[in-house]
């Protein structure tokens, strides 16, 4: 499934609103997106030097949050803002990496690889217990690459 390039930051949906009879709202999947506040926290309380990524991080959560739960299948801005913020802390990740040890780098950025590849399996599931799965996964990698990164 390719993805127009005008439809990657807009408002538009790519889960069928009937998966929203399948959604628990107290679950991992749902819990996922506001772990990255969670560990927004957690950088900006023990590595004071980074307020910046530790605001996306919390903004994040919330944007996430409300974008693959509260409205799941809806389009909203709230999707808009979620791609945002997601690409805004891919972005600064990508650069941090350089300025890393060679360790952390190659941790970061195999879980980051491996995050890519979870979104897009997410992206492209048939079914809503496969989307939950893999983004589930692109959640928690993404925070585990972020954790060698910023911590």
């Amino acid at each position: 499934m390719t993805i127009p390039w005008w439809k990657i930051i807009g408002p538009e949906t790519r889960t069928k609103l009937q998966w929203r009879n399948n959604l628990q709202y107290y679950s991992i999947y749902s819990l996922s997106s506001l772990t990255f506040s969670f560990i927004g926290f957690l950088i900006f309380f023990y590595n004071k030097s980074n307020p910046f990524i530790s605001s996306i991080l919390i903004i994040q959560g919330i944007t996430s949050f409300q974008s693959d739960v509260t409205f799941l299948g809806i389009n909203t801005h709230w999707r808009t803002l979620d791609t945002l913020f997601a690409t805004l802390f891919i972005l600064y990740s990508l650069y941090t990496f350089k300025h890393s040890s060679f360790l952390h780098t190659f941790i970061a950025f195999s879980s980051f690889f491996f995050a890519l590849f979870c979104f897009h399996k997410s992206q492209t599931s048939l079914f809503f217990i496969d989307r939950e799965f893999w983004h589930t996964l692109w959640h928690f990698f993404l925070q585990y690459a972020s954790l060698f990164l910023f911590y």
